[in-house]
């Protein structure tokens, strides 16, 4: 039972169709009788108070700060295990995905620019640049047995350096003005954090309560708190003292990682990716610049930008495709690189705050995101069948 229990809680498709059923509730429920009920949820106050410091924010502000630190603290810790043990820790083998990630991001950053240029639209240009690890990852869980196990690898760590990516846009663009003392205060945790990783500290406790202090000062410098998580994975240690012995990164990461799949991931989902079309046109919307830069950001760009990054290191030898995976695994890899969604509405929502072209974004977010699912798995799904077919042969 309860081996099947983890079985369920490590299922990719489980949890991409947790994602989809969230993003329905969010979409009917501010159109539905209860909308009014929905907004005033997620309007509502709550306050935290720590000794002097008092903290109010409506619980849809709480989510996107704090739930998603969580987040991006478990985004940290996997790309710490890859930075020391995995794709990433040799320039070989980190070559091609990085520059497929490269890629990736400039050119539907370029996309949008081109239709946003000289509009204070300009600001979400970093929208299209994301992708959705959780649903690309579960798309191809459906494919597990008919696609080399290479591509999967090549995905999640173009997904990886994709976060890299997306944290340093927030870091440096998406914030709301700087405070030097909390940043001073930061700066001081985070040497404590590194002085611990150089004692050898392997307990988990000291890191996150000093992991706690840098979210109360990253949420008063203005710097989004994700920086915060992903800073605070990096200075965790990732092996143990002891071979036989999970590390202190992977003991956090399984944590973790089933309350943000099934938990955060669902829940930032049915707070942020609702669209009320009550009064508003879709057909005049969906053709003005912002939704436009954004829809063929991911559908168009993003596989061109991973592909054409990917064909320059190739030519170049500084890489190759890793064992089974051809070119043509890579287009369909490209597409699902497309699926934006959860990381791009977060960076529409640090963009566009408050403002109805954050409702905008996700109309072009989200259709972008559905239909480079569907081609990306469509263009695996025949390779695959091709392949088949060419072994009976």
């Amino acid at each position: 039972m309860l081996q099947n229990f983890q079985s369920f809680l490590n299922n990719d498709y489980a949890i991409g169709s947790l994602l989809l059923l969230a993003t329905l509730g969010a979409i009917l429920l501010p159109n539905g009788p209860w909308s009014d009920s929905y907004q005033v949820f997620l309007q509502h106050n709550l306050t935290l108070r720590l000794g002097p410091l008092e903290i109010t924010e409506n619980i849809q502000d709480w989510i996107n700060s704090t739930l998603m630190a969580v987040f991006f603290l478990n985004v940290g810790l996997e790309i710490k295990q890859e930075l020391v043990l995995g794709s990433l820790s040799s320039a070989r083998k980190a070559a091609l995905p990085v520059a497929g990630a490269i890629g990736g991001m400039i050119v539907p950053a370029l996309v949008f620019t081109m239709f946003n240029w000289r509009q204070l639209t300009i600001i979400g240009w970093a929208i299209p640049m994301a992708t959705d690890p959780a649903f690309a990852i579960a798309i191809l869980s459906v494919l597990r047995n008919r696609i080399p196990a290479g591509l999967r690898a090549f995905l999640v760590t173009l997904a990886v350096v994709d976060d890299i990516g997306a944290t340093l846009v927030i870091a440096l663009v998406y914030h709301e003005g700087f405070s030097l003392l909390p940043i001073l205060i930061s700066a001081a945790i985070v040497l404590l954090l590194l002085l611990l990783n150089k004692a050898s500290v392997r307990s988990l406790f000291p890191y996150l309560i000093l992991g706690i202090f840098l979210w109360v000062a990253f949420m008063e410098s203005g710097i989004h708190t994700s920086v915060a998580g992903v800073i605070l994975a990096l200075t965790i240690p990732v092996r143990s003292r002891h071979a036989d012995q999970a590390g202190p990164v992977t003991r956090l990461e399984r944590v973790l990682t089933p309350w943000v799949n099934y938990g955060i991931l669902p829940v930032f989902a049915l707070s942020n990716a609702g669209i009320t079309f009550q009064g508003i046109s879709l057909s005049a919307i969906f053709l003005t610049p912002v939704v436009v830069g954004i829809f063929l950001g991911l559908l168009v760009g993003k596989p061109m930008g991973i592909v054409a990054a990917c064909l320059a290191v190739a030519s170049l030898n500084l890489a190759h495709l890793p064992d089974g995976v051809r070119w043509r695994h890579l287009l369909g890899a490209g597409f699902l690189g497309g699926i934006g969604f959860t990381t791009s509405i977060f960076l529409a929502n640090l963009a566009f705050t408050g403002d109805v072209l954050f409702d905008h974004s996700k109309i072009g977010i989200l259709p972008a995101s559905v239909s480079a699912a569907i081609i990306g798995w469509l263009v695996l799904r025949m390779i695959a069948g091709t392949e088949g077919e060419n072994q009976l042969a």
